[in-house]
């Protein structure tokens, strides 16, 4: 019985001789790999640190040109609202009809006034003198001729028709005057209403991607703060653990120290008790 004792023992001395050795090269091990470790693990942080801080001054610059670029369209579309309302104040025909306007109506028809009261006035003369004639006529003695100017009647008649044109055309041309006006406003309101509505709509979207990249430079903003808090907190975590492992190493080489001297003590007959349980 004493001889297996003995066997069982040494086999625990042994044991126990190989968990001291573990222990002590973990413990070795541990402090050997720290420095390492906090160095890779602070360059690994202060890489995604810098990266991130790099993703954020890019958003932060396409948040500025979002903005720019919606401050240029609502520009654009205060702008295209003055147009409309100084398009509404200017009769855009004047530059199209005004020329037509003077030429045939204030500058033609005088001279036609003019001609047809030049024509009155021979016409009258003729019937005068046509009239003194047919009198002398009347004598004996007397045979004129009496004259007769249907060319002139003609011309006459022609003028009046004439007169008669240019006021119809001023007429139109008035008539002609509103419309351009009434159209070409109504169309350029169309087409300022339709640039002023795809402005909206892009308004619209480029106000949402401002605030969709302000909420992700938020995001990043968040996570490098969350990065550099990790690497300034990442040594201390590190040299926790390893003083943790180290106590937990430290304790099981003392409990296999232990335990190594109850087994000695019973291999050279010192002690047959039972050893207490702080083998691990």
């Amino acid at each position: 019985m004493k001889y297996i004792k003995s066997i069982g023992a040494i086999l625990g001395m042994i044991l126990s001789g190989v968990m001291i050795l573990a222990s002590l090269g973990g413990i070795i091990a541990t402090w050997s790999v720290n420095p390492p470790l906090k160095e890779t693990t602070i360059g690994t942080l202060s890489v995604a640190e810098n990266a991130l801080g790099r993703i954020n001054e890019r958003i932060a610059q396409v948040e500025g040109m979002l903005t720019e670029a919606n401050q240029q369209v609502v520009s654009v579309r205060e702008g295209l609202a003055e147009l409309q309302t100084e398009i509404e104040a200017i009769d855009p025909s004047q530059a199209l009809l005004s020329p037509v306007f003077r030429n045939a109506g204030d500058d033609l028809l005088p001279i036609l006034e003019r001609t047809s009261a030049h024509l009155g006035s021979i016409r009258e003369t003729v019937d005068t003198a046509r009239g003194l004639i047919e009198a002398a006529n009347r004598l004996p003695f007397s045979g004129l001729e009496v004259p007769d100017m249907p060319r002139l009647e003609r011309i006459a008649e022609l003028v009046t028709e004439l007169q008669t044109m240019i006021t119809t055309l001023r007429e139109r041309i008035n008539q002609l005057r509103q419309a351009v006006v009434e159209e070409v406003t109504a169309v350029i309101g169309e087409v300022i209403t339709l640039i002023d509505e795809q402005l909206a709509r892009v308004e619209t979207l480029l106000t949402g991607l401002e605030e969709t990249i302000s909420q992700q430079r938020a995001q990043a903003s968040s996570i490098r703060a969350s990065v550099t808090q990790t690497r300034q907190s990442a040594p201390g975590w590190i040299d926790l653990g390893s003083s943790g492992i180290t106590v937990l190493l430290l304790w099981i080489m003392v409990s296999q120290i232990l335990a190594l001297t109850w087994l000695w003590s019973i291999i050279s007959g010192k002690k047959s008790e039972p050893a207490p349980a702080t083998t691990v």
